[in-house]
């Protein structure tokens, strides 16, 4: 992950798994709803989800 300043947190070096490309490349996928584990200080893993469009569940 990588803080932007001005902009906010981006993640880099993504490695997508083989349903998700699919479903990015089917436009099926535009958003991801991120969640954060934090290990211990500096180390974490980012989970996600896609969606469509993230206002679906509100």
């Amino acid at each position: 992950m990588e803080w932007v300043e001005g902009l906010g947190l981006f993640v880099v070096d993504v490695e997508w798994t083989e349903r998700a490309r699919t479903l990015i490349a089917a436009g099926k996928c535009r958003f991801v709803s991120p969640a954060v584990s934090v290990r211990q200080a500096g180390q974490c893993d980012l989970l996600g989800e896609c969606c469509a469009d993230p206002r679906a569940g509100a």
